[in-house]
């Protein structure tokens, strides 16, 4: 007898090629399926691991402004408290014509040497305050030559140069104001509305 011809060997055969195939089809394709994974993770590990790098370069540049920022902070405001006691003493003999003069010295040789640890908005303010003081006793006596039609626009002068002697006092405060703690803060009140 033919055993290739025999149904039930065929029957067999085919049975074992099946799981044969299966198996290797089941092996095979989870083999895939995990080498897929694994690729795909090793992928996204050294994106990650590369996202990861930029995080920590990024993060130590802003722990290295920070330390620099924090340093100069008393600095600054060491310098900020100096511009206005300057200022302070300078505005109150801004009318002594002996004195005035030395003490906007005083503050040009300070500006120069401490110019930079101010706000922009300070040093600038700073420089058109003893500016202004030096020129303010020679605006007031214009007043003894000027006829009575000028005077209104010789007024104005003289309130916009004093206005330049001390609005740098309130800039200076501004600069150096902290955030208030919350003890500082007013709670707000409840707001109830009347539906009725």
């Amino acid at each position: 007898m033919n055993i290739a011809s025999d149904p039930t060997v065929n029957l067999i055969v085919n049975i074992v090629f099946y799981v044969i195939f299966v198996s290797v089809g089941m092996f095979g394709g989870a083999f895939i399926k995990t080498s897929a994974q694994n690729l795909a993770t090793k992928k996204f590990s050294k994106k990650m691991e590369e996202i990861l790098q930029q995080n920590r370069i990024i993060i130590e540049q802003y722990k290295n402004i920070n330390q620099l920022r924090m340093a100069a902070l008393d600095k600054r405001l060491e310098v900020h408290q100096q511009a206005y006691t300057l200022w302070d003493n300078m505005r109150r003999h801004v009318h002594d014509n002996e004195n005035i003069m030395s003490k906007v010295s005083d503050c040009q040789t300070w500006w120069l040497n401490n110019c930079l640890y101010l706000s922009g908005e300070s040093r600038e303010a700073f420089w058109q305050s003893y500016n202004a003081a030096s020129r303010h006793g020679e605006i007031l006596d214009e007043k003894q030559y000027t006829e009575e039609a000028e005077r209104k626009e010789l007024s104005k002068k003289i309130n916009d140069n004093w206005e330049k002697i001390i609005r740098i006092g309130e800039i200076l405060v501004k600069s150096v104001e902290l955030p208030p703690i919350k003890a500082d803060i007013p709670e707000k009140e409840e707001v109830k509305e009347d539906l009725t």
